[in-house]
């Protein structure tokens, strides 16, 4: 059984990937495997902490993103600013 790229890809839809491409798999990724379960999660009781948690990654992810840096060993820069989401993020 061949690994799956994401829930609705196989890796041949980035053999040459257009910039869709790459949005679609990103978009996929992140509704299947991250906001589908924290979903599930905010429907369970006391599951809200652990929902918060699963989010926390996008927000670094989303950071990352706009800068063009990567994050790697600096997730708290990414996240926090001053005690607030970084202010990047939210625009």
């Amino acid at each position: 059984m061949e690994a799956e790229l994401s829930p609705s890809y196989s890796h041949e839809k980035l053999e040459n990937p257009s910039f869709s491409d790459l949005v679609d798999v990103f978009e996929d990724l992140w509704r299947h495997c991250f906001f589908a379960p924290v979903d599930l999660l905010l429907k369970s009781p006391n599951g809200d902490i652990a929902a918060m948690t699963v989010l926390c990654s996008y927000f670094e992810a989303i950071g990352g993103y706009i800068s063009g840096e990567d994050t790697n060993g600096r997730s708290r820069e990414f996240f926090v600013k001053d005690g607030l989401i970084n202010s990047s993020v939210m625009r």
